[in-house]
């Protein structure tokens, strides 16, 4: 409840109750620079508040929730940029976008040659030797190094077709053993 919607959410009813949370106004548009002025201000709470902040979540690629906004994957990869630097969790709510909503398994996984908001759908040309090049003539080993991993990823209905109310929650290693108990076994 904390953090969704600030203007059309519930937050009101929840004043006082829940921890303050710092919302950055979405990307203006799905081109690269539409992104520049929610970088900023990322930067600019991650600067002044990083040691109140735990994480922060982000609907990869399409704001859903925020009335199906699409947004470049830039913004993604200067997130997770951020997001280390300042030592704070990067969280994907892939809940509406994974499993291949947007063309690719996971938004997170979309880069400049991938990304077409404009399209219903994409065609990517999977190749399995990591060494060969791909259409845009990269190779695979390339295209994994594009790839924005968040720290904590939320899965959800593609996960079943629809057919199953399930949800899973993903994380690193490095997540995992700091809330398990002593690792793990």
């Amino acid at each position: 409840m904390s953090i969704c919607d600030p203007i059309n959410g519930m937050h009101s009813m929840f004043d006082g109750i829940l921890a303050k949370q710092w919302f950055i106004p979405s990307p203006s548009g799905c081109r690269e620079e539409d992104g520049v002025e929610t970088i900023r201000q990322l930067e600019q709470v991650l600067t002044c508040h990083s040691k109140e902040i735990a994480a922060v979540v982000m609907e990869p690629i399409v704001q859903g929730a925020g009335g199906m906004k699409f947004y470049h994957p830039s913004v993604l990869r200067k997130a997770r940029e951020l997001c280390d630097e300042y030592n704070v969790l990067l969280i994907f709510d892939e809940i509406a976008t994974g499993f291949g909503r947007t063309g690719a398994m996971f938004a997170g996984w979309h880069d400049e040659e991938s990304y077409r908001p404009w399209s219903s759908s994409l065609v990517q040309d999977y190749c399995t030797d990591e060494d060969t090049p791909r259409k845009g003539g990269h190779t695979n080993a390339e295209k994994a190094k594009s790839i924005v991993y968040p720290d904590i990823v939320c899965l959800g209905k593609a996960l079943t077709g629809g057919y199953v109310t399930m949800g899973a929650t993903l994380t690193t290693s490095k997540v995992a053993h700091g809330i398990s108990d002593q690792g793990g076994p």
